[in-house]
């Protein structure tokens, strides 16, 4: 684990892949794997990344709680206003569970964003993975070589 790993571990960390159509996922960490990629950027396009998702995609569509996240609403009093307000701008939303994981699909957009739509200096750090968002409830990502 990379030093830069090591302080984020336990910690939501925010970052962002795209699927195999280049629709946007927006991925919370706690103590799961982040990809190399984004723990290598320079934290000052990781700051306009994440300033950019959060004050120009505007948070007009509507969401989706999977199955899974509503399951776990009606175990406890928490919420996922973040991850729908996420979902609400366009991105796939998924969580890692815990500390074993995997990452978990939580919310879903109506009108997903794709990498295009973003600024072509902030499209270096966001992850691609080969498969549909759409159709993937759960990701393992232990034996990747591009996660830490």
């Amino acid at each position: 684990m990379s030093p830069s790993r090591k302080k984020l571990y336990g910690k939501n960390f925010l970052w962002f892949a795209t699927d195999s159509q280049h629709r946007l996922g927006f991925f919370l960490s706690g103590y799961g794997p982040i990809p190399k990629v984004a723990l290598n950027a320079k934290e000052n396009d990781y700051l306009d990344l994440k300033k950019f998702l959060e004050e120009v995609f505007i948070a007009d569509g509507k969401s989706t709680l999977s199955k899974y996240a509503r399951k776990e609403l009606a175990k406890s009093q928490g919420s996922y206003e973040l991850h729908k307000n996420f979902a609400k701008k366009g991105c796939y939303v998924y969580e890692y569970e815990d500390y074993k994981g995997p990452y978990r699909l939580i919310a879903v957009p109506q009108t997903p964003k794709i990498l295009n739509d973003m600024p072509a200096n902030l499209r270096g750090m966001i992850f691609k993975f080969d498969f549909l968002f759409e159709n993937t409830n759960s990701i393992e990502l232990f034996d990747s070589d591009d996660f830490e």
